[in-house]
């Protein structure tokens, strides 16, 4: 089962919309490791509360070998430059 760890806002979010994400996304040969990916998004353009699926942007996803995926590990935070 994936889980979302972190959700991060654009300093810019109410112009550009875009937002980010870090997610655990299960392996389908193994359900108990799997790959983080840290996503840049962009909201919908009909619903501004929803993401755009199709806009999904990442690159190099980070496998997790070995690692149970479960929503109590704590790892996976995410913060906009000049944010946190």
């Amino acid at each position: 089962m994936g889980a979302i760890f972190s959700i991060a806002f654009h300093p810019q979010f109410s112009t550009n919309h875009k937002f980010y994400t870090c997610y655990a996304a299960p392996s389908k040969a193994n359900p108990t490791t799997g790959k983080l990916i840290v996503s840049e998004f962009t909201s919908s353009k009909l619903n501004k509360d929803l993401a755009d699926a199709k806009s999904e942007y990442f690159k190099d996803p980070v496998l997790i070998c070995g690692a149970k995926l479960a929503s109590d590990n704590d790892f996976g935070m995410v913060s906009a430059k000049g944010t946190g």
